[in-house]
């Protein structure tokens, strides 16, 4: 078989085994890799593998499955003959979803910088998740489909690896398709359009298969997870203020541990879905809008915990008060002081349940003048005062 026959016979077994594949040359050098869209592994995970890579040379024409440090699996197939040698990989792939406690344990064991955690959260992401009994199942099909030491195979052998693997892939829904389910969702995602939500409910009918979780409201738990932080990547790519996200991901993925059912954790992710459309529509929306808005809103949330008034808001814009208060209405479509009102409220709902600060603490923090005023607000805004919303949605634990 030449190198376009092995790219060929890689790119079925993507499609069929749902994972990536790569063929490294001699040097070693990754010369082929599959889907090209997908996030290959940060550049310290690939330099730590290359030693597998280098066992797998030293064993020509027999399959072996390897398990690095950061909990992820692939197979290796070296292909040796005198005019060339290469390694096929199929994967890699996880056996247990790996969430943030895991990683952050082992990005400290290595001495890495605590910023790299986010890229291997992201990277984990889109990894499939096999059980046993599938791995053992890849792994015979494997054996039976890639190349052995004789230099031909004869066309009666050659048809019948084509059907085994076609016969698999029939098995488990088509790779490329939720490939491009994915990818739809995350355009209506990022348009900030209703339609997300369906498309996201058909991507996640092609991610059931996946998951080797036993337990069905754990699973759903560790999908939710898995969205919540691919959403606020997208978000904060998009624009959307980091701190903002990035406070909204701690609130779900704190809250969403607090759920005890599957009906629960569903009407969650409908939450989750919305709250993040919300967002990036007004994202969208501010990237529309004048730099003027964009620059006032920033110095907003970046002022929340201080005394804001208009005329001190517009000084720093360098602007006339009545001239920001009009553009700022016009365009965002409240007034500036209840802007500042519904942002303030946004942060005190979740210091009141992932904290343990008492009202005055929160009234202080966010910049209102007495616990009173600061109560009769956030009732006027959410509708139950914040020692009622503390009852019902707190988290924290002593």
């Amino acid at each position: 078989m030449s190198n376009h026959e092995w790219i060929h016979l890689l790119k079925d077994c993507s499609l069929a085994f749902q994972m990536p594949v790569f063929m490294v040359n001699d040097q070693p050098k990754m010369i082929y890799h599959y889907p090209d869209h997908l996030m290959r592994p940060p550049q310290f995970v690939r330099d730590s593998n290359v030693q597998y890579v280098k066992e797998s040379k030293k064993h020509p024409f027999r399959l072996r499955m390897y398990s690095d440090e950061f909990m992820q699996s692939y197979f290796l197939y070296t292909i040796k003959r005198t005019d060339i040698e290469v390694v096929l990989g199929i994967g890699p792939f996880l056996s247990n979803q790996i969430g943030k406690k895991k990683v952050k344990a082992r990005v400290a064991g290595r001495g890495l910088a605590p910023d790299v955690e986010e890229t291997l959260l992201h990277y984990f992401d889109q990894l499939s998740v096999l059980s046993e009994s599938r791995i053992k199942a890849i792994e015979h099909l494997l054996v039976q489909i890639l190349p052995r030491p004789e230099l031909s195979s004869s066309f009666n052998e050659q048809t019948q690896m084509r059907r085994q693997l076609n016969d698999y892939s029939r098995t488990v829904p088509a790779y490329s398709e939720a490939v491009a389910a994915k990818e739809k969702f995350q355009q209506l995602f990022l348009s900030g359009s209703p339609e997300a939500v369906a498309a996201y409910a058909n991507y996640k009918k092609l991610l059931q298969p996946t998951h080797s979780d036993r337990d069905e409201i754990r699973s759903a738990k560790n999908q939710l997870i898995r969205l919540i932080t691919e959403l606020g990547n997208w978000s904060i790519e998009a624009g959307s203020q980091p701190d903002e996200i990035m406070s909204l991901n701690d609130f779900y993925l704190n809250y969403l541990e607090t759920r005890e059912t599957l009906g629960e954790v569903e009407e969650l992710e409908q939450n989750v879905l919305r709250s993040f459309l919300e967002r990036i529509g007004g994202t969208n929306e501010m990237l529309r809008s004048s730099p003027l808005v964009e620059r006032t809103k920033r110095y907003i949330f970046e002022n929340l915990g201080r005394h804001l008034t208009l005329k001190k808001i517009a000084d720093a814009m360098n602007v006339n008060p009545n001239y920001l208060s009009g553009i700022f209405a016009r365009e965002v479509g409240v007034a500036i002081t209840h802007f500042i009102n519904q942002q303030r409220i946004e942060e005190a709902k979740e210091l009141l349940s992932i904290t343990n600060y008492s009202l005055l603490e929160i009234s202080t923090l966010l910049g209102y003048n007495s616990q009173s005023y600061f109560t009769r607000v956030f009732k006027g805004v959410e509708g139950i005062g914040p020692k009622e919303f503390r009852k019902k949605y707190q988290t924290y634990e002593d």
